[in-house]
């Protein structure tokens, strides 16, 4: 009987001191063209010593000692593909948007998958998606236009968002279909 209550005691505590722990900020980067040795602690110390041209990154640097850096992961290399495929975790070849091609660029986020959005809502984070967002537009880039809402970032779980919908227009220096959600400010 005492091994019991033993058990449950460091169950019961287990689950209360959980309960109290900070949960962590997570700030996720993911860079059109940036080469993962682009920033300080992962290789531009080498490319130093070697004499080579580098960028001082000592806010990223700074950021990747304190938090994670992921040293082992393997992306798309194109557009579309990779972010559709890091907002599911599906395999490039397995998400809506599987080629970067005009077609591609009314391809819509399917109404059942997950995004990182969606997984960090309902963990009850406050989520913002900022920057090349280009799920379910159209292909007309005069009159540019989202045919399905179910594609919009806020259907996915980001509160705010500052990005490019349009898929072919984002790959324009200047970009009139800048998407900004909430439209007004809240609390004054």
């Amino acid at each position: 009987m005492k091994s019991l209550f033993v058990a449950f005691t460091l169950l019961f505590s287990t689950t209360l001191f959980a309960a109290d722990a900070p949960r962590p900020n997570i700030l996720y980067f993911y860079v059109d063209d940036m080469g993962w040795g682009s920033i300080g602690p992962n290789g531009q110390a080498e490319r130093r010593a070697k004499g080579l041209p580098t960028v001082k990154t000592p806010n990223l640097d700074k950021l990747a000692a304190q938090g994670v850096n992921f040293t082992r992961a393997y992306g798309c290399t194109v557009c579309s593909p990779a972010r559709s495929s890091q907002q599911t975790g599906f395999h490039q070849g397995h998400t809506f948007a599987d080629r970067n091609d005009p077609d591609n660029a009314m391809k819509a986020i399917r109404k059942d998958d997950v995004t990182m959005g969606d997984a960090l809502a309902a963990a009850d984070y406050m989520t913002g998606y900022w920057g090349k967002w280009g799920y379910g537009g159209s292909k007309d880039m005069e009159n540019p236009v989202i045919e399905n809402v179910q594609t919009l970032p806020t259907s996915h779980g980001y509160q705010h968002v500052l990005c490019e919908l349009h898929h072919v227009r984002a790959h324009t220096f200047f970009q009139p279909t800048l998407w900004k959600a909430p439209g007004k400010r809240q609390g004054g």
